[in-house]
């Protein structure tokens, strides 16, 4: 189950990532980004610091 969850979040952070290619270049942490979570919701990756 562990390597399901960490699945789910490297593919959140990759969305993220390739959402906000504007803003990576500024962005002092990954958890400055968002990703979208399967139910279409928004969500900040400040939750899994």
């Amino acid at each position: 189950m562990h390597f399901l969850g960490s699945a789910v979040l490297f593919s959140m952070v990759l969305q993220a990532v390739s959402a906000q290619v504007e803003d990576w270049q500024m962005a002092k942490s990954i958890y400055e980004f968002t990703a979208t979570d399967i139910d279409g919701n928004e969500v900040s990756l400040e939750k899994y610091r």
